[in-house]
């Protein structure tokens, strides 16, 4: 068993965070009555309106400075300031407009877990972590096809799959494949940049 460490010395299996709870079922019971298609794009299109919390301006990353404040900062103990939140977190926590917000790997397990509640199999979904044109990066894998939880909406052509798009491990409640590993985040904003240019489509942060 693999434990990681994303959350201030709290252990978890990665499997740990696609969490079904009250919050992700009322959610998803607001698409029950549309086709599977439709449910997914509009659970998709919900994720895609959470704010990335960008520290690369110079401000502060929100949702570590939510989870670790320390005085006016904050502190955290890994070296790639990496901290993941769980989807009730990334449902419920809003800054001070109402807005949610959550980074690739919060949005990517808030969307992998909203299609697990709806009734999508183990075997079709699963949260990817890899490398996103040249930079490290999270996304959902559906039937084979690229979700990318970074766009500011689902884009007009849904269905993609992208070589650029490189896995190297992947996990949902169920199942967990490829060695775990984590890199030093790179400037998230020409990441974001890069990807909504490769969509054509605009990114949460250009």
């Amino acid at each position: 068993m693999t434990l990681i460490d994303v959350r201030f010395g709290d252990l978890h299996e990665p499997q740990d965070f696609i969490w079904i709870e009250s919050s992700v079922r009322e959610v998803v019971n607001v698409f029950s009555g549309l086709s599977e298609e439709q449910a997914i794009l509009g659970l998709w299109e919900l994720v895609c309106m959470t704010e990335y919390p960008d520290s690369s301006s110079g401000s502060p990353d929100k949702h570590v400075l939510r989870a670790f404040p320390s005085g006016g900062g904050y502190l955290i103990n890994k070296s790639n300031d990496e901290f993941w939140k769980f989807p009730f977190e990334t449902l419920g926590w809003k800054d001070e407009q109402g807005q949610r917000y959550g980074d690739c790997e919060d949005v990517s397990i808030l969307l992998c877990t909203l299609l697990r509640a709806y009734g999508i199999s183990p075997n079709r979904v699963k949260v990817v972590i890899g490398d996103a044109l040249g930079g490290p990066h999270a996304w959902v894998d559906l039937n084979g096809y690229d979700l990318e939880t970074t766009l500011s909406s689902v884009p007009n052509q849904p269905w993609r799959t992208y070589p650029d798009y490189t896995p190297v491990w992947a996990f949902n409640d169920v199942m967990g494949e490829g060695d775990i590993t984590f890199v030093t985040k790179v400037n998230e904003r020409e990441k974001l940049r890069k990807i909504g240019a490769l969509w054509r489509h605009p990114a949460k942060v250009t």
